[in-house]
């Protein structure tokens, strides 16, 4: 048992859901919730969870170790507070480093684990493309926005480590498009999305200063809350993350996109050789893992609109080909390519490189006849 003159003082910003869920998470054994923030100036003055809300500015008049953000807008408040003053250090983003998108399919992926005959990867173009209703095999879609070859390789990787034999595993369509080779989430404008792997793979590439934020600031976490503590946040936002990921799906994604010109633009707009050389030995040894256990490889390049097809760059195409027919002299899988197919309509996409409901199951449809099952 900690002495009380060796807890962490800690204020908590935000008097609402986010901020009840981190009041929950605090192991009292570590740390001392001494104020709640808020912004909203009626909250202020009142009380919740045992403690007064205070005003932003009464926190630089308060002996805390942290700033603890409970709120969706944790960029804007951070900005708040180094503007009060606050040390970076002493602010603590905790959505930053806990997203439960993977977390979120990894746990529909147990439930049914012994079932499933099929697995797919990719970026987001993957993740609307294949809609596994229109599979015969039972698929399951572990394809995100942002994820790049290394955690498709990771993913499938613990897969085969956890699974059970005999396993109905057979199928795995790796979803990739024309830039994934030169293409690293660690080294990318999102590359936080990194992070949502961490706590369960276990795994960082190519981004020392993104690798060691995230374990300065476990460590941090590890001080201040309670054991698995992971999991236990996980389980009190489940139902809103189901429910986001369903409106997602069910709007169609987005409601603006990047003109085909911008969007290309920002796609192509990578010459990383060391990343290349770095993902071809990735998928080199994601080919011999899938072979190694007996399962059946699709690797496919979803449609994009024509006119974003038209303005991929020849580099990329010579290569991306080039890799694909090197990697086939060693290992055997079946290859898939859609995105010059010409059998897809400007209203089977909701943007410039993502399949609507209507085009989803249009590919779906062909890639159930396509496929060598």
């Amino acid at each position: 048992m900690h002495r009380k003159t060796s807890l962490k003082k800690i204020v908590i910003f935000g008097a609402s859901g986010g901020g009840y869920i981190l009041n929950e998470l605090i192991d009292p054994g570590k740390a001392e919730v001494i104020a709640v923030a808020d912004n909203d100036p009626v909250k202020v003055g009142r009380t919740i969870w045992g403690r007064k809300i205070v005003h932003p500015c009464a926190i630089r008049g308060l002996p805390f170790d942290y700033v603890v953000i409970g709120s969706t807008h944790e960029a804007e408040i951070a900005e708040q507070l180094q503007a009060m003053g606050v040390a970076p250090a002493r602010i603590l983003r905790i959505n930053r480093y806990f997203s439960f998108d993977f977390k979120h399919l990894l746990e529909r992926y147990q439930r049914s684990a012994l079932e499933i005959e099929a697995i797919v990867t990719g970026i987001s173009y993957t993740q609307f493309a294949v809609n596994p209703y229109f599979l015969k095999s039972k698929t399951f879609n572990f394809a995100l926005d942002g994820q790049d070859l290394f955690y498709d390789y990771h993913i499938v990787k613990w897969i085969m480590e956890c699974r059970q034999e005999p396993s109905p595993l057979r199928y795995c369509l790796i979803g990739l498009a024309y830039y994934s080779f030169e293409y690293d989430l660690a080294l990318s404008k999102p590359k936080e999305s990194a992070f949502r792997y961490a706590f369960i793979l276990n795994a960082f590439r190519s981004n020392p200063a993104l690798k060691a934020d995230f374990y300065e600031h476990k460590e941090i976490f590890d001080s201040l809350l309670k054991e698995n503590y992971f999991n236990r946040f996980y389980d009190m936002k489940k139902d809103a993350i189901k429910l986001l990921n369903e409106k997602w799906i069910e709007s169609g994604g987005p409601l603006f996109f990047e003109p085909p010109e911008n969007q290309t633009g920002l796609d192509f707009n990578k010459d990383h050789p060391g990343t290349l050389r770095e993902n071809i030995e990735i998928f080199h040894a994601f080919l011999a893992l899938l072979e190694e256990h007996g399962v059946k490889t699709v690797v496919l390049v979803p449609p994009v609109r024509e006119t974003y097809a038209a303005r991929v760059p020849d580099r990329f195409v010579r290569s991306f080909h080039g890799i694909l027919a090197d990697a086939q002299k060693k290992y055997s899988f079946q290859f898939l390519d859609y995105l010059r197919s010409g059998l897809f309509r400007d209203d089977d996409f909701f943007d410039t490189t993502h399949l609507n409901a209507q085009g989803s199951e249009k590919f779906t449809k062909m890639l159930q006849h396509h496929i060598q099952w």
